[in-house]
């Protein structure tokens, strides 16, 4: 995030424990240090449109997951080739 406070506000760091559980999450735009010469109240704007940007981004990449799974289960019931998996992940759900 150093020098790249701009595009990496809405980023987030989420803490796992044992590889299921979230214990809890870090928000960047909170420790954005070139923040600190706003107003609070301007802070916390800046803040929420982080938040907004990194919800819409969750929300388009679970579009785009179903997207996959949905095109490859339509190819794999006509017999076709489809995408098993994308970047080391599968594509389709275990319970399909």
């Amino acid at each position: 995030m150093d020098h790249r406070e701009r595009s990496t506000r809405h980023w987030r760091l989420d803490v796992y424990q044992d590889n299921s559980e979230k214990v809890f999450e870090i928000p960047f735009s909170a420790l954005d240090h070139s923040l600190n010469h706003l107003r609070p109240d301007y802070r916390a704007a800046v803040v929420q449109v982080a938040q907004s940007i990194r919800s819409l981004r969750d929300v388009y990449y679970d579009a785009t997951l179903t997207k996959r799974e949905s095109d490859s289960l339509v190819a794999r019931s006509r017999g076709k080739p489809y995408l098993v998996a994308y970047r080391g992940r599968k594509v389709m759900r275990d319970d399909s």
